[in-house]
Protein backbone atom coordinates (compact mmCIF):
# COMPACT_ATOMS: atom_id res chain seq x y z
CA UNK A 1 0.00 0.00 0.00
CA UNK A 2 1.33 3.44 -0.95
CA UNK A 3 2.27 5.53 2.07
CA UNK A 4 1.13 9.14 2.28
CA UNK A 5 3.90 11.73 2.43
CA UNK A 6 2.93 15.28 3.42
CA UNK A 7 3.20 17.86 0.68
CA UNK A 8 4.96 21.19 1.26
CA UNK A 9 1.57 22.89 1.54
CA UNK A 10 0.41 20.36 4.16
CA UNK A 11 3.63 20.94 6.09
CA UNK A 12 3.05 24.69 5.96
CA UNK A 13 -0.50 24.28 7.26
CA UNK A 14 0.64 22.04 10.12
CA UNK A 15 3.43 24.44 11.07
CA UNK A 16 1.09 27.44 10.82
CA UNK A 17 -1.56 25.85 13.04
CA UNK A 18 1.02 25.01 15.72
CA UNK A 19 2.54 28.49 15.65
CA UNK A 20 -0.77 30.34 15.50
CA UNK A 21 -2.00 28.40 18.54
CA UNK A 22 1.11 29.46 20.47
CA UNK A 23 1.07 33.06 19.25
CA UNK A 24 -2.58 33.69 20.03
CA UNK A 25 -2.32 31.94 23.40
CA UNK A 26 0.86 33.55 24.73
CA UNK A 27 0.47 37.03 23.13
CA UNK A 28 3.88 38.40 24.22
CA UNK A 29 4.70 42.07 24.47
CA UNK A 30 7.88 42.98 22.55
CA UNK A 31 10.71 43.97 24.91
CA UNK A 32 14.44 44.64 24.65
CA UNK A 33 15.74 44.55 21.06
CA UNK A 34 12.35 43.20 19.88
CA UNK A 35 10.85 46.52 20.99
CA UNK A 36 13.63 48.48 19.29
CA UNK A 37 13.00 46.68 15.98
CA UNK A 38 9.33 47.58 16.26
CA UNK A 39 10.13 51.21 17.08
CA UNK A 40 12.48 51.45 14.09
CA UNK A 41 9.76 49.99 11.87
CA UNK A 42 7.24 52.53 13.16
CA UNK A 43 9.57 55.38 12.24
CA UNK A 44 9.96 53.94 8.73
CA UNK A 45 6.21 53.40 8.43
CA UNK A 46 5.66 57.05 9.33
CA UNK A 47 7.91 58.19 6.50
CA UNK A 48 11.02 58.81 8.62
CA UNK A 49 14.55 57.60 8.04
CA UNK A 50 16.33 54.66 9.64
CA UNK A 51 17.00 55.54 13.27
CA UNK A 52 15.15 56.52 16.43
CA UNK A 53 16.98 59.75 17.31
CA UNK A 54 18.44 60.65 13.96
CA UNK A 55 20.28 58.49 11.41
CA UNK A 56 21.66 55.23 12.79
CA UNK A 57 23.54 52.20 11.54
CA UNK A 58 23.56 50.25 14.80
CA UNK A 59 20.78 47.86 13.77
CA UNK A 60 20.68 46.18 10.37
CA UNK A 61 17.85 47.45 8.17
CA UNK A 62 15.99 44.57 6.56
CA UNK A 63 13.87 43.31 9.45
CA UNK A 64 12.49 46.76 10.41
CA UNK A 65 11.92 47.40 6.69
CA UNK A 66 10.02 44.09 6.53
CA UNK A 67 7.75 45.19 9.39
CA UNK A 68 7.17 48.74 8.18
CA UNK A 69 4.66 48.07 5.34
CA UNK A 70 2.44 46.05 7.68
CA UNK A 71 2.48 48.85 10.23
CA UNK A 72 1.65 51.34 7.51
CA UNK A 73 -1.43 49.21 6.74
CA UNK A 74 -2.49 49.54 10.37
CA UNK A 75 -1.29 46.18 11.72
CA UNK A 76 -1.26 45.94 15.51
CA UNK A 77 0.45 43.38 17.70
CA UNK A 78 -2.10 40.58 17.02
CA UNK A 79 -1.57 40.95 13.27
CA UNK A 80 2.21 40.92 13.76
CA UNK A 81 1.97 37.73 15.86
CA UNK A 82 0.05 36.10 13.01
CA UNK A 83 2.57 37.41 10.46
CA UNK A 84 5.49 35.92 12.39
CA UNK A 85 3.66 32.63 12.89
CA UNK A 86 3.21 32.37 9.11
CA UNK A 87 6.82 33.41 8.47
CA UNK A 88 8.00 30.71 10.89
CA UNK A 89 5.67 28.19 9.26
CA UNK A 90 7.38 28.83 5.91
CA UNK A 91 10.50 27.15 7.34
CA UNK A 92 8.77 23.75 7.09
CA UNK A 93 8.33 23.66 3.28
CA UNK A 94 11.73 25.33 2.90
CA UNK A 95 13.35 22.55 4.96
CA UNK A 96 11.46 20.02 2.78
CA UNK A 97 12.87 21.57 -0.38
CA UNK A 98 16.41 21.92 0.97
CA UNK A 99 16.53 18.23 1.96
CA UNK A 100 15.37 17.32 -1.55
CA UNK A 101 17.90 19.62 -3.23
CA UNK A 102 20.76 18.24 -1.12
CA UNK A 103 20.14 14.78 -2.50
CA UNK A 104 17.57 13.28 -0.16
CA UNK A 105 14.55 11.34 -1.34
CA UNK A 106 10.98 12.45 -0.70
CA UNK A 107 10.70 10.46 2.54
CA UNK A 108 13.63 12.37 3.99
CA UNK A 109 12.28 15.68 2.69
CA UNK A 110 8.95 14.96 4.41
CA UNK A 111 10.73 14.06 7.66
CA UNK A 112 12.82 17.25 7.56
CA UNK A 113 9.70 19.32 6.89
CA UNK A 114 7.82 17.67 9.76
CA UNK A 115 10.76 18.31 12.09
CA UNK A 116 10.84 22.01 11.12
CA UNK A 117 7.06 22.25 11.51
CA UNK A 118 6.98 20.84 15.04
CA UNK A 119 10.43 21.54 16.54
CA UNK A 120 9.49 22.98 19.97
CA UNK A 121 11.98 25.90 20.15
CA UNK A 122 10.86 27.10 16.71
CA UNK A 123 7.16 26.75 17.54
CA UNK A 124 7.41 28.51 20.90
CA UNK A 125 9.51 31.34 19.45
CA UNK A 126 6.89 31.98 16.75
CA UNK A 127 5.24 35.10 18.24
CA UNK A 128 8.51 36.91 19.01
CA UNK A 129 9.22 39.99 16.92
CA UNK A 130 12.72 38.73 16.22
CA UNK A 131 14.89 39.04 13.12
CA UNK A 132 15.83 35.36 13.39
CA UNK A 133 12.62 34.22 11.64
CA UNK A 134 13.37 36.24 8.51
CA UNK A 135 17.08 35.40 8.66
CA UNK A 136 16.45 31.64 8.81
CA UNK A 137 14.03 31.79 5.86
CA UNK A 138 16.52 33.76 3.74
CA UNK A 139 19.39 31.42 4.67
CA UNK A 140 17.33 28.37 3.69
CA UNK A 141 16.30 30.04 0.42
CA UNK A 142 19.93 30.86 -0.43
CA UNK A 143 21.07 27.28 0.03
CA UNK A 144 18.03 25.90 -1.83
CA UNK A 145 18.92 27.99 -4.88
CA UNK A 146 22.63 27.17 -4.67
CA UNK A 147 22.04 23.44 -4.15
CA UNK A 148 19.58 23.40 -7.05
CA UNK A 149 22.27 24.81 -9.34
CA UNK A 150 25.09 22.57 -8.11
CA UNK A 151 23.41 19.19 -7.63
CA UNK A 152 23.62 16.35 -10.11
CA UNK A 153 20.76 16.75 -12.56
CA UNK A 154 20.73 20.53 -12.07
CA UNK A 155 21.32 23.01 -14.89
CA UNK A 156 24.72 22.62 -16.60
CA UNK A 157 27.40 25.06 -15.48
CA UNK A 158 27.50 28.20 -17.59
CA UNK A 159 23.85 28.06 -18.68
CA UNK A 160 21.36 30.86 -18.08
CA UNK A 161 19.53 28.85 -15.40
CA UNK A 162 22.80 28.10 -13.60
CA UNK A 163 23.73 31.78 -13.56
CA UNK A 164 20.24 32.78 -12.39
CA UNK A 165 20.20 30.23 -9.55
CA UNK A 166 23.59 31.32 -8.17
CA UNK A 167 22.77 35.01 -8.52
CA UNK A 168 19.49 34.34 -6.69
CA UNK A 169 21.36 32.49 -3.95
CA UNK A 170 23.72 35.44 -3.53
CA UNK A 171 20.81 37.88 -3.47
CA UNK A 172 19.11 35.93 -0.66
CA UNK A 173 22.40 35.66 1.23
CA UNK A 174 22.93 39.40 0.87
CA UNK A 175 19.47 40.06 2.26
CA UNK A 176 20.26 37.69 5.14
CA UNK A 177 23.43 39.69 5.86
CA UNK A 178 21.26 42.84 6.04
CA UNK A 179 19.05 41.05 8.55
CA UNK A 180 21.64 39.67 10.97
CA UNK A 181 25.40 40.21 11.02
CA UNK A 182 25.96 36.46 11.00
CA UNK A 183 24.87 36.60 7.37
CA UNK A 184 28.33 37.86 6.38
CA UNK A 185 29.87 34.64 7.69
CA UNK A 186 27.16 32.55 6.05
CA UNK A 187 27.74 34.36 2.76
CA UNK A 188 31.42 33.36 2.84
CA UNK A 189 30.48 29.71 3.46
CA UNK A 190 27.90 29.80 0.65
CA UNK A 191 30.41 31.21 -1.84
CA UNK A 192 33.05 28.67 -0.80
CA UNK A 193 30.48 25.87 -1.07
CA UNK A 194 29.46 27.00 -4.56
CA UNK A 195 33.09 26.93 -5.66
CA UNK A 196 33.77 23.51 -4.09
CA UNK A 197 30.66 21.87 -5.55
CA UNK A 198 31.04 23.22 -9.08
CA UNK A 199 32.39 20.63 -11.48
CA UNK A 200 35.00 21.69 -14.01
CA UNK A 201 38.16 23.78 -14.10
CA UNK A 202 39.22 26.35 -11.56
CA UNK A 203 37.80 29.15 -13.68
CA UNK A 204 34.30 27.67 -13.43
CA UNK A 205 34.63 27.35 -9.65
CA UNK A 206 35.72 30.96 -9.28
CA UNK A 207 32.84 32.06 -11.49
CA UNK A 208 30.37 30.20 -9.26
CA UNK A 209 31.73 31.94 -6.16
CA UNK A 210 31.71 35.29 -7.95
CA UNK A 211 28.08 34.89 -9.01
CA UNK A 212 27.10 34.29 -5.38
CA UNK A 213 29.13 37.25 -4.09
CA UNK A 214 28.13 39.78 -6.76
CA UNK A 215 24.50 40.54 -5.77
CA UNK A 216 25.37 40.36 -2.08
CA UNK A 217 28.20 42.85 -2.62
CA UNK A 218 25.85 45.26 -4.42
CA UNK A 219 23.31 45.11 -1.57
CA UNK A 220 25.91 45.50 1.16
CA UNK A 221 27.79 48.25 -0.69
CA UNK A 222 24.58 50.22 -1.08
CA UNK A 223 23.82 50.06 2.64
CA UNK A 224 27.43 50.88 3.54
CA UNK A 225 27.35 53.92 1.26
CA UNK A 226 24.18 55.11 3.01
CA UNK A 227 25.82 54.71 6.42
CA UNK A 228 28.96 56.55 5.36
CA UNK A 229 26.86 59.40 3.94
CA UNK A 230 24.64 59.74 7.02
CA UNK A 231 27.10 59.01 9.85
CA UNK A 232 30.50 59.69 8.36
CA UNK A 233 33.15 57.67 6.60
CA UNK A 234 33.99 54.35 8.24
CA UNK A 235 30.54 53.58 9.64
CA UNK A 236 30.56 50.33 7.65
CA UNK A 237 27.69 47.88 7.38
CA UNK A 238 26.81 48.25 11.06
CA UNK A 239 28.23 50.24 13.94
CA UNK A 240 27.32 47.43 16.35
CA UNK A 241 30.24 45.26 15.20
CA UNK A 242 32.98 46.95 17.21
CA UNK A 243 30.76 47.20 20.29
CA UNK A 244 29.92 43.50 20.24
CA UNK A 245 33.54 42.61 19.56
CA UNK A 246 34.56 44.43 22.72
CA UNK A 247 31.80 42.67 24.69
CA UNK A 248 33.60 39.39 23.94
CA UNK A 249 37.21 40.53 24.25
CA UNK A 250 38.01 42.44 27.43
CA UNK A 251 39.31 41.81 30.96
CA UNK A 252 36.18 42.52 32.97
CA UNK A 253 33.09 40.81 31.56
CA UNK A 254 31.60 38.72 28.75
CA UNK A 255 28.37 39.59 26.97
CA UNK A 256 25.96 42.48 26.80
CA UNK A 257 26.60 45.59 28.91
CA UNK A 258 25.03 49.04 28.98
CA UNK A 259 27.40 51.35 27.09
CA UNK A 260 27.65 53.83 30.01
CA UNK A 261 29.26 50.97 31.98
CA UNK A 262 31.98 50.40 29.36
CA UNK A 263 34.98 52.35 28.03
CA UNK A 264 32.70 53.41 25.13
CA UNK A 265 30.59 55.68 27.36
CA UNK A 266 29.85 59.07 25.83
CA UNK A 267 30.98 58.20 22.30
CA UNK A 268 28.73 58.49 19.26
CA UNK A 269 27.94 55.16 17.59
CA UNK A 270 30.57 55.48 14.84
CA UNK A 271 33.30 56.38 17.31
CA UNK A 272 32.12 53.64 19.69
CA UNK A 273 32.38 51.07 16.90
CA UNK A 274 35.94 52.06 16.02
CA UNK A 275 37.02 52.21 19.67
CA UNK A 276 35.42 48.81 20.34
CA UNK A 277 37.45 47.18 17.57
CA UNK A 278 40.64 48.93 18.76
CA UNK A 279 40.24 47.93 22.42
CA UNK A 280 39.21 44.36 21.61
CA UNK A 281 42.16 43.81 19.28
CA UNK A 282 44.54 45.36 21.81
CA UNK A 283 43.22 42.99 24.48
CA UNK A 284 43.83 39.96 22.23
CA UNK A 285 47.30 41.25 21.31
CA UNK A 286 48.28 41.64 24.96
CA UNK A 287 46.76 38.30 26.04
CA UNK A 288 46.52 35.95 23.02
CA UNK A 289 45.30 33.14 25.26
CA UNK A 290 42.18 35.22 25.96
CA UNK A 291 40.96 34.37 22.46
CA UNK A 292 40.86 30.69 23.44
CA UNK A 293 39.16 31.55 26.73
CA UNK A 294 36.54 33.65 24.98
CA UNK A 295 35.97 30.94 22.35
CA UNK A 296 35.49 28.30 25.05
CA UNK A 297 33.02 30.48 26.95
CA UNK A 298 31.22 31.43 23.74
CA UNK A 299 30.97 27.79 22.66
CA UNK A 300 29.49 26.80 26.00
CA UNK A 301 26.92 29.61 25.86
CA UNK A 302 26.04 29.14 22.21
CA UNK A 303 25.50 25.39 22.49
CA UNK A 304 23.87 25.08 25.90
CA UNK A 305 20.18 24.11 26.25
CA UNK A 306 17.94 27.12 26.49
CA UNK A 307 14.42 28.13 27.41
CA UNK A 308 14.62 31.58 25.84
CA UNK A 309 11.72 30.92 23.43
CA UNK A 310 9.32 30.44 26.32
CA UNK A 311 10.98 33.02 28.57
CA UNK A 312 10.54 35.84 26.04
CA UNK A 313 7.18 34.61 24.74
CA UNK A 314 5.73 34.90 28.26
CA UNK A 315 6.81 38.53 28.70
CA UNK A 316 3.68 40.58 29.30
CA UNK A 317 1.41 38.02 27.68
CA UNK A 318 -0.83 35.23 28.89
CA UNK A 319 -0.63 33.84 32.41
CA UNK A 320 0.25 30.20 31.75
CA UNK A 321 -0.53 27.89 34.72
CA UNK A 322 2.52 26.42 36.51
CA UNK A 323 2.12 22.80 35.35
CA UNK A 324 1.86 23.50 31.59
CA UNK A 325 4.65 26.04 31.96
CA UNK A 326 6.98 23.46 33.52
CA UNK A 327 6.12 20.93 30.83
CA UNK A 328 6.99 23.47 28.14
CA UNK A 329 10.23 24.39 29.92
CA UNK A 330 11.39 20.78 30.01
CA UNK A 331 10.32 20.25 26.42
CA UNK A 332 12.51 23.17 25.38
CA UNK A 333 15.37 22.10 27.63
CA UNK A 334 15.48 18.60 26.13
CA UNK A 335 14.87 19.51 22.48
CA UNK A 336 18.36 20.85 21.78
CA UNK A 337 20.31 17.93 23.37
CA UNK A 338 18.08 15.49 21.47
CA UNK A 339 18.76 17.34 18.22
CA UNK A 340 22.52 17.34 18.87
CA UNK A 341 22.54 13.56 19.51
CA UNK A 342 20.60 12.91 16.30
CA UNK A 343 22.92 15.13 14.27
CA UNK A 344 26.08 13.55 15.73
CA UNK A 345 24.71 10.08 14.91
CA UNK A 346 23.91 11.03 11.31
CA UNK A 347 27.38 10.29 9.78
CA UNK A 348 27.19 6.72 11.07
CA UNK A 349 23.51 5.84 10.92
CA UNK A 350 22.79 7.77 7.72
CA UNK A 351 26.25 7.44 6.19
CA UNK A 352 25.01 6.04 2.90
CA UNK A 353 23.23 9.29 2.09
CA UNK A 354 24.88 11.97 -0.08
CA UNK A 355 27.70 13.78 1.68
CA UNK A 356 26.34 17.27 1.06
CA UNK A 357 23.17 16.35 2.97
CA UNK A 358 25.33 16.24 6.08
CA UNK A 359 28.07 18.68 5.07
CA UNK A 360 25.95 21.76 4.36
CA UNK A 361 24.23 21.98 7.79
CA UNK A 362 27.59 21.39 9.51
CA UNK A 363 29.20 24.19 7.45
CA UNK A 364 26.36 26.53 8.41
CA UNK A 365 26.81 25.65 12.07
CA UNK A 366 30.57 26.24 11.72
CA UNK A 367 29.96 29.73 10.30
CA UNK A 368 27.54 30.41 13.15
CA UNK A 369 30.20 29.29 15.67
CA UNK A 370 32.94 31.45 14.16
CA UNK A 371 30.65 34.48 14.23
CA UNK A 372 29.39 34.21 17.79
CA UNK A 373 31.84 32.05 19.73
CA UNK A 374 35.09 33.24 18.14
CA UNK A 375 34.57 36.81 16.92
CA UNK A 376 31.62 38.21 18.90
CA UNK A 377 29.75 37.05 22.00
CA UNK A 378 27.27 34.21 22.17
CA UNK A 379 24.00 33.14 23.70
CA UNK A 380 21.71 30.24 22.71
CA UNK A 381 19.25 32.40 20.80
CA UNK A 382 21.95 33.25 18.26
CA UNK A 383 22.13 29.69 16.89
CA UNK A 384 18.50 29.77 15.69
CA UNK A 385 19.21 29.89 11.93
CA UNK A 386 21.78 27.09 12.07
CA UNK A 387 19.56 25.09 14.44
CA UNK A 388 16.78 24.92 11.86
CA UNK A 389 19.23 23.64 9.22
CA UNK A 390 20.42 20.88 11.57
CA UNK A 391 16.93 19.36 11.44
CA UNK A 392 17.82 17.94 8.00
CA UNK A 393 20.58 15.53 9.17
CA UNK A 394 18.54 14.83 12.32
CA UNK A 395 15.66 13.70 10.10
CA UNK A 396 18.07 11.42 8.22
CA UNK A 397 19.06 9.76 11.51
CA UNK A 398 15.42 9.27 12.54
CA UNK A 399 14.61 7.63 9.20
CA UNK A 400 17.67 5.37 9.46
CA UNK A 401 16.71 4.22 12.97
CA UNK A 402 13.11 3.69 11.88
CA UNK A 403 14.24 1.58 8.91
CA UNK A 404 16.40 -0.58 11.19
CA UNK A 405 13.53 -1.08 13.63
CA UNK A 406 11.17 -2.07 10.84
CA UNK A 407 13.73 -4.47 9.39
CA UNK A 408 14.19 -6.06 12.83
CA UNK A 409 10.45 -6.43 13.32
CA UNK A 410 10.06 -8.00 9.89
CA UNK A 411 12.85 -10.47 10.66
CA UNK A 412 11.34 -11.43 14.02
CA UNK A 413 7.77 -11.78 12.78
CA UNK A 414 6.40 -15.38 12.67
CA UNK A 415 6.02 -16.80 9.19
CA UNK A 416 2.74 -18.29 8.05
CA UNK A 417 3.04 -21.95 7.08
CA UNK A 418 2.69 -22.69 3.40
CA UNK A 419 -0.09 -24.89 1.92
CA UNK A 420 1.94 -27.98 2.59
CA UNK A 421 2.73 -26.98 6.17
Amino acid sequence: MKRYLPTPFALFLLAALARLAVALTLRPEPVSDFREFLDLARVLAGGGGFGLDGPSAYRLPLYPAFLAPWLRLGAGLPALWVLHALLGAALAPLAWLLALRLGGERRLAAAAGLAAALYPPAVLAAPLLAAEHLFAALLLAAWILAAGALRGGGPPAGTRRWHAALLGAGFCAGLAALTRGEGLFQLAVLAAGAAALTAGPRRARLRAAGLVLLPAFVLLAGWTARNDARLGRGAGISTSGGVNFLFAHNDEYYGLRALPDTPLAGLDERAAAREGWRLGLRHIGERPVSLLESAALGTARLLRPSQYALQWSLRGGANVPPVPREILRWLLYLSWPALVLLVLAAPWLAGARPGRLLAVPFLILAANWVCYALVFWAKPRYRYGAEILLLVPAAATILAVWAQLRAGNAHDAPHEPGPGG
